[in-house]
């Protein structure tokens, strides 16, 4: 008896050539036909992708979702480079003035400059008038008499003067001052009582005392001195040293006071 041969089953053989041939197939090496059969057992065993797929509508979009808790701030990046300086704008407009700062304080004084050039001589004013007399009494021998009150007491002689004639004597007890202006008068008398001296003054109506000028001694036998200024009004007035007329009694001037020689008594103007 013959030995019975296997039989190959049609389905496996035809199984290989389709894997086969759908390997050939996807490589894209050659196309070839296969039966139905086979052709129907590979397509739905491996169909192949469509290569050109149509896709299809969007869909409506979804709703938001919730928003997410912020993430932590990241490290501070390096700094960029500095960029290039852009064109001035315009000036704006002038801004208020601020209010008044604090006073500083005083700087240090200055190094004192050069000195200037003199200026030119000024004007010659008026020239001032400068007299001036002196007259004087030594007792004795003058004033060998008391002086009443009211009386003027006698400056005989003549001391330095000016020379002009504009203080001149005119009796021993009578002195005239030409010109208008103010006059200084000084005098000094030793007198033996208490008492009191004043210039007077005539201005053409009679000798006025002047009350500004008295000066007088209560006790002791040191000399009585005054000294004023007078004004004259009118030209050629004459001025007078007196023993007030209100005086308690009349005045003897001392001779000899204090020593041996005899003693002045001095009127300047």
């Amino acid at each position: 008896m013959k030995p019975t041969s296997k039989r190959r089953s049609p389905f496996r053989t035809k199984s290989r050539a389709a894997a086969f041939a759908l390997l050939l197939a996807t490589a894209g090496l050659f196309t070839f036909s296969l039966p139905a059969a086979y052709a129907q057992t590979v397509s739905r065993h491996h169909p192949r992708p469509d290569p050109s797929p149509v896709p299809g509508p969007t869909g409506p979009t979804g709703a938001t979702g919730a928003t997410g808790p912020s993430g932590t701030t990241g490290a501070l990046g390096v700094p960029g480079a500095t960029g290039v300086t852009g064109t001035m704008g315009l000036p704006g407009s002038t801004g208020p003035s601020g209010s008044t700062g604090l006073t500083g304080a005083p700087g240090s004084t200055g190094a004192v400059g050069p000195t200037g050039t003199t200026g030119p001589i000024g004007a010659t004013g008026t020239a001032g008038i400068v007299e001036f007399a002196d007259f004087f009494a030594l007792m004795p021998p003058d004033n060998v008499t008391t002086v009443a009150s009211g009386g003027a007491i006698d400056f005989p002689q003549d001391g330095e003067s000016s020379g002009s004639g504009a203080i001149v004597r005119i009796s021993p007890s009578t002195f005239l001052l030409a010109e208008t202006g103010v006059y200084q008068v000084f005098f000094q008398v030793s007198v033996t009582e208490s008492g009191q001296l004043v210039l007077a003054l005539n201005s053409g109506a009679g000798f006025v005392e002047i009350p500004s000028t008295v000066v007088g001694r209560a006790t002791g036998s040191s000399q009585i001195v005054g000294t004023a200024l007078v004004r004259t009004a009118t030209l050629n007035s004459m001025i007078q040293v007196r023993n007030p007329a209100l005086g308690f009694a009349a005045l003897s001037l001392t001779p000899l006071a204090g020593g041996l020689n005899p003693v002045s008594a001095h009127l300047v103007i």
